[in-house]
Formats: C-alpha cells, sequence, structure tokens
C-alpha cells in the first residue's frame, strides 16, 4: 500500500489486524504514527519511511508484525535511520 502525498498521520490502531497488508510506503510529508498503527499485520515484510516522520515510533508500532524483514528510512530524515533493513535513531545508538 502506498499512502498518498498530503496524509501527515496515521491514526491509532489504523492497520491493526490488517493481514493482507505485505509492504507500506509512508510519504515523506508523512510526519506521525499512532499507537499500535500496524499491530498484527502478520503478512507485513515491508516498510519504507519518508523523510518527515518525526513522531515516536514505539515497539507497539509493529506489534506482532511476523513477516516484517526490511524497515527502509528515506536519506534526510532527521529522527530514524535504517542498516540493512533495521531501524535505529539518527545517531544509530538504539535499535527501535
Amino acid at each position: 500500500m502506498i499512502i498518498e502525498e498530503g496524509v501527515t498521520s496515521i491514526g491509532n490502531d489504523a492497520f491493526h489486524y490488517c493481514t493482507s497488508l505485505t509492504s507500506m510506503v509512508l510519504p515523506d510529508n508523512m510526519t506521525t504514527l499512532g499507537d499500535y498503527a500496524f499491530a498484527f499485520c502478520s503478512s507485513l515484510e515491508t516498510v519504507n519511511i519518508g523523510k518527515n516522520l518525526a513522531g515516536t515510533i514505539d515497539v507497539y508500532t509493529f506489534d506482532h508484525c511476523i513477516s516484517l524483514t526490511s524497515i527502509h528510512v528515506a536519506d534526510g530524515n532527521e529522527r530514524y535511520a535504517s542498516v540493512d533493513g533495521l531501524l535505529y535513531n539518527k545517531d544509530l545508538t538504539t535499535l527501535i
């Protein structure tokens, strides 16, 4: 699924239990993800995060996403980074 430009946030539980979702592309202007936004999306494999996502991504955002193998963060994101498909804070000191 590709979220169109212009959407700036995804609310709490927005895709909770969306078991047919396999990939998600968040646009550059996306700024926040709600709690449990993708929790229990058991088929979700990849997520692409745009450069302006600055809200907190906590342990429950991708809770029980058992197929998730890769998260990519756009260059220029000031809060997050990805290395080898893993999500980190920008300084690469915390694995999220």
